[in-house]
């Protein structure tokens, strides 16, 4: 609960983030803990920092009933890429699981359909709202990834990708945000 507490200072000094719900349960009510959730993918999107969910995600592959997850699971994981996640961390699904495989497939199957769907002009929008809210405040490198991205969106470019020089990563997060 401390982790969630200090989300912000800690993802200051932080590459990335793991979510670990299964951890966080015994701490938040279960109303709570999507809510929290959601609030840390949303904080890592805005900093450009990778965030990874990790619990027992397709729990239902360790010994499935039908060789199938369950329609809730699937429905979590199109919820979280919605939100923004970057990642999620399969453990007893792959590691105890006679269907290890198959839980991957899944995963992968639920992934791609919700990145489908997912609206990148109205996170860019979301962030670009906030770099403006900052104004002077806002750090210069937002500024010019999001004017970056702001010709690249223009319709009359025909603009398929942006290509950065970096150091340490930190632009290329930064344009990915």
């Amino acid at each position: 609960m401390e982790a969630v507490t200090n989300f912000e200072s800690i993802m200051k000094s932080a590459d990335g983030s793991i979510f670990v719900r299964n951890e966080l349960q015994w701490e938040l009510q279960a109303e709570k803990l999507m809510l929290a959730q959601k609030w840390c993918i949303e904080h890592s999107n805005f900093t450009a920092k990778p965030i990874m969910l990790q619990s027992q995600i397709l729990e239902s592959m360790v010994n499935p009933k039908n060789g199938m997850p369950e329609r809730v699971e699937l429905t979590e994981i199109s919820t979280a890429v919605m939100h923004g996640a970057d990642c999620f961390i399969l453990s007893h699904e792959t590691s105890i699981s006679k269907f290890g495989a198959e839980a991957v497939t899944y995963l992968a199957k639920g992934i791609a359909e919700a990145e489908s769907i997912y609206d990148h002009e109205q996170m860019y929008a979301n962030v670009r709202e906030e770099v403006k809210r900052q104004g002077p405040q806002a750090e210069n490198l937002d500024v010019l990834t999001t004017t970056a991205c702001a010709v690249a969106f223009e319709a009359e470019n025909d603009v398929d990708m942006i290509i950065c020089m970096t150091e340490n990563g930190k632009i290329a997060r930064q344009l990915a945000k």
